[in-house]
């Protein structure tokens, strides 16, 4: 059972390591959600993590 989960990083690892186009880059979303559907929640924690950063940013630098 570990074995697997160790292929399927190694896997997506190696889908992130290369060029990427905005097609590639949904692709890859797709497949790292269906994967596990919790890194869905990580990614749109971070794009508000960085939203927030941004915003006060500009309001308050």
């Amino acid at each position: 059972m570990d074995d697997d989960k160790s292929d399927d990083d190694r896997k997506i690892r190696w889908v992130w390591l290369r060029p990427l186009t905005w097609a590639d880059f949904k692709h890859n979303i797709r497949l790292m959600v269906d994967n596990d559907p919790s890194v869905l929640v990580e990614i749109y924690g971070g794009l508000a993590v960085i939203g927030g950063v941004i915003i006060w940013g500009e309001f308050f630098a």
